[in-house]
């Protein structure tokens, strides 16, 4: 029985195809692209540049979507300070004896937490590439000086 309080969500992944889908599946349960893709059916060449063959725009907003679903922003501010905090433990040996050991900050660690996070939720979006194609009529204007003399310009 539903109540007034069920909603059905809607499905966040509506709008990609059936690999589409299989894929940001695979992605959200921890998968690396490559496997996902695979899994999802994709032929090897296309997996091994899953990001840039199947990660459109439209997937990118879909997988954010399924993302911010499933997992809530304060859970995700959580893994980031949690991941802020990443500590190693550094062993020190002497003749294969353990001598002494030491608690050091994993930045690594700490990058890494923060920018998966970062990527998952969509809370920071990469820069984008500027396609060459897609610039048309530029125009620039130089300026020559020579000691003592006034200025010159040329506009092309």
């Amino acid at each position: 029985m539903g109540g007034e309080n069920s909603v059905k969500m809607a499905d966040p992944l509506k709008s990609l195809n059936v690999r589409q889908r299989k894929y940001a599946q695979g992605r959200a349960k921890g998968k690396s692209r490559k496997d996902a893709a695979e899994e999802a059916g994709y032929a090897p060449s296309v997996a091994r540049d899953a990001k840039r063959k199947i990660e459109n725009e439209t997937f990118r907003e879909a997988f954010s979507e399924l993302i911010r679903s499933k997992i809530p922003a304060e859970k995700i501010a959580q893994r980031i300070q949690e991941g802020m905090d990443a500590m190693e433990t550094k062993f020190f040996q002497f003749k294969g004896d353990v001598v002494d050991q030491r608690d050091v900050i994993a930045w690594s660690e700490r990058r890494a937490y923060a920018e998966l996070a970062a990527e998952f939720g969509n809370y920071h979006a990469p820069a984008k590439a500027i396609d060459p194609s897609s610039i048309s009529g530029i125009s620039f204007t130089v300026s020559f000086v020579n000691a003592g003399d006034q200025a010159t310009t040329k506009t092309g």
